[in-house]
């Protein structure tokens, strides 16, 4: 992936707010995992594997039109 960073949103917070902080800490890291390295992390507990799930949607669909931003401005600027 060419962005190193994304959006948590605050609606997506009610997807883990039972959490325990460790899930919430695994997630976390799947998401940093994810977005850093563009690979699928392995999970153990399949409440935080569901959870990604959506959270890596929404991700998806930011960097897509992040990118579609970036290629409409390199054809504005040329």
């Amino acid at each position: 992936m060419a962005k190193d960073s994304f959006v948590l949103y605050g609606r997506q917070y009610s997807a883990i707010v039972d959490f325990t902080n460790e899930q919430k800490g695994m997630l976390l890291d799947a998401l940093f995992e994810y977005v850093l390295t563009d690979e699928l992390p392995k999970f153990n507990d399949k409440e935080v594997r569901v959870a990604f799930a959506f959270f890596k949607m929404q991700i998806d669909i930011d960097i897509e039109k992040y990118r579609d931003k970036c290629e409409k401005n390199k054809r504005i600027a040329q």
